[in-house]
């Protein structure tokens, strides 16, 4: 009896085409279907199946099911024991056709298993309907078991660890012309010659002492012939992980090329060997269950009254329950009570309507809350009533997150892309006021400046002088603000007189920027709290440190009222340490805090206020491009500082810059 791991692998590497079909969806799909055709799985699964058939061929399948459909109806068990059998042109990735062999077998509750074959690379012509077989009532997930086993041409084979066969499907005895009572129970010295045999034990051993699966040629000697074989093999283990022995699939790589005569011949093997199976209800839910929990899926059924039935290992390992923990409990026993009433109106709607529904739903768990697919359908009786329902949920948190995210950088983008779109019109508001009061001076002086005294002709010579400073500024912040964005600015610090710097800036905004409008400068030099009368040179950006200080002059002077006074307090704070080998320095410190009695930014804006193009919610008419601060925070963040801000509506605000330096 193969386990579940035999199976899936098996299922995996079967090179014929195997899936099932429910509500004209593609469900289970194995490997093979992305080698022939072409298409992902998931695009396979993401569109009715009969989309990818030949519009030519599509009546003719769909009256094939109706004529099934009406005997399932009509409860005619022998006409529903027949599978269908059929060719068509399928659809593949490439924009061609390729035409498949189906053998179909529908259950009554509509589930569809077919087992497909490819007969020719075509690009026309319509196909007759194939020879109808298959008799014997096989319980579905057996059905789909047993046609996958014995109906593959391939050579499926297992073995215990002392190299005896255990199990070996009708296609290798068939082509080694054995009888299962030659094989069963006997070694491959019993079975090949004695060449082939080493072989075979050779790679066996390897694989077993190894643990891992192989993919590899062996070249047999049948009779007189010597043939060449793909085999995959892998290590054949119980639950616990124990080696129990190996088992392999074989392909026959020296008859690829067969005629359509072989093919036909084999096809009619395959038929025979459904026709033939048969199996057990108990051997059937055991591989049932086998396939159930070797899935990713949360896959449980449920009956009338709400308890569970049946719970696969993904439902065992997700909840930390055992099924038979699980046994005649219901939802409102394992969940939430909120989450359980919500699972329970989805039990109800579906079980009242008889119609499968999918929908996603919160599973909590210890560590967070998931999002799940949920597929909830009625398993259906004799009499076509619902008698338990069916759940399978597939993990799609991943994707929803993704989602999230996805949307959450398409609301950044757009808001980028609002900000700058202000930012050329603020710009551009900018860039016009100066330039119209540069070319209103202009004109005043071409046309009548040969009028005027010396006194009225300086004036307005300041008023150009002004417009081209304010426009410099501008292009400064513009400029300084690109290379931040594209982390070009760099740190480069020169000898510098800090204070004579502040005085200068402080003259220069204070006559370029606004004469209504005083700036006071204080200059401290605390020595571990003491005042000094001296300030050394120090180690700055000269560069950068006018960013800092003429964007944060220019705020104060532009958010505060006409003949207000600014605050521009400079300190030079130092730690000493009292070594035995002398007094040095031990923490040195410039500080600047520049103070106004405006507007005050509001508490909901100061968050976002070091942000490019942010501008706070009470600015109204007053012009900025709102790079200011943003540069501020970048020129700090480079010379290893730190700013505070500290405002309050109507009363003013302070911000104060703290910045470690090196003595020059």
């Amino acid at each position: 009896m193969l386990n579940s791991a035999s199976v899936q692998d098996f299922f995996n590497l079967c090179p014929d085409l195997l899936c099932t079909i429910e509500h004209r969806y593609f469900q289970l799909l194995n490997p093979a279907w992305q080698h022939i055709v072409g298409w992902t799985l998931a695009e396979l699964r993401s569109r009715p199946w009969l989309e990818f058939l030949h519009p030519d061929d599509v009546s003719s399948v769909n009256q094939q099911f109706t004529n099934t459909s009406a005997n399932i109806n009509a409860q005619n068990q022998a006409d529903l024991n027949s599978p269908i059998c059929f060719q068509t042109r399928f659809l593949c990735e490439n924009g061609s056709y390729v035409c498949l062999s189906w053998s179909v077998s529908q259950s009554f509750d509509r589930c569809i298993y077919a087992t497909v074959r490819e007969v020719d690379r075509i690009s026309g012509d319509r196909f007759e309907t194939y020879r109808q077989t298959a008799e014997a009532k096989l319980e579905e997930s057996y059905s789909l078991l047993e046609a996958v086993v014995e109906g593959t041409t391939e050579h499926l084979f297992v073995k215990n660890l002392k190299g005896q066969y255990l199990l070996v499907n009708s296609s290798m005895l068939r082509a080694f012309n054995l009888l299962p009572e030659q094989v069963i129970g006997k070694t491959d010295e019993e079975i090949f010659p004695l060449t082939s045999a080493q072989q075979i034990g050779e790679s066996d051993r390897h694989v077993i002492s190894s643990g891992e699966s192989q993919m590899l040629e062996e070249v047999l000697e049948i009779g007189t012939n010597t043939r060449t074989f793909l085999s995959s093999k892998s290590v054949h283990r119980d639950t616990d992980g124990k080696a129990l022995g190996l088992v392999g699939l074989a392909w026959d790589i020296t008859e690829r090329k067969l005629s359509e005569e072989v093919l036909k011949r084999s096809r009619d093997e395959l038929e025979k060997t459904v026709r033939e199976r048969t199996v057990e209800l108990r051997q059937s839910e055991q591989r049932l269950q086998a396939i159930l929990d070797n899935s990713n899926a949360i896959i449980y059924l449920r009956d009338l009254e709400g308890k569970y039935i049946m719970v696969n290992h993904q439902f065992e390992k997700i909840f930390k329950v055992t099924g038979a923990e699980m046994a005649h409990k219901t939802s409102q026993d394992i969940f939430p009570p909120e989450i359980a009433v919500t699972y329970e109106e989805h039990h109800r709607a579906v079980l009242t309507s008889g119609i499968p529904i999918t929908i996603e739903e919160l599973v909590p768990l210890e560590d967070d809350t998931y999002t799940y697919i949920s597929v909830l359908f009625p398993l259906l009786d004799d009499r076509g009533q619902p008698n338990a329902l069916c759940s399978i949920s597939t993990d799609i948190t991943p994707l929803k997150r993704a989602e999230a995210e996805t949307q959450r950088a398409l609301e950044t983008e757009r808001e980028l892309a609002k900000l700058r779109s202000q930012f050329i019109c603020t710009v551009s508001h900018e860039f016009r006021t100066p330039l119209t009061s540069i070319s209103l001076s202009a004109d005043l002086l071409q046309s009548k400046g040969h009028e005027w005294d010396s006194p009225k002709r300086h004036i307005r010579l300041k008023r150009i002088e002004q417009g081209v400073k304010r426009m410099t500024f501008l292009l400064d912040d513009i400029l300084t603000f690109s290379r931040a964005d594209a982390d070009k600015l760099e740190l480069n610090p020169t000898s510098l007189d800090i204070v004579e710097l502040c005085r200068e800036l402080a003259e220069e905004i204070q006559y370029s920027i606004s004469i209504n409008h005083t700036i006071e400068l204080r200059v401290k030099h605390e020595v571990m709290g003491h005042q000094q009368p001296f300030i050394p040179l120090v180690l700055m950006d000269e560069k950068l440190l006018r960013n800092i200080l003429i964007n944060l002059l220019s705020n104060g002077i532009k958010y505060s009222p006409s003949g207000s006074k600014i605050l521009f307090e400079l300190t030079y704070a130092e730690e000493i340490s009292n070594t035995s080998q002398a007094v040095q320095p031990n923490s040195t410190q410039i500080i600047f805090k520049i103070q106004d009695y405006g507007l005050g930014i509001p508490p909901e804006d100061i968050e976002n206020m070091f942000d490019a193009f942010y501008r706070g919610g009470n600015v109204g008419a007053i012009s900025g491009t709102g790079l200011g601060l943003a540069i501020v925070k970048k020129s700090v963040d480079l010379h290893g500082g730190s700013i505070e801000v500290n405002s309050e509506i109507n009363v003013g605000t302070t911000v104060t810059v703290i910045i470690p330096i090196r003595l020059s």
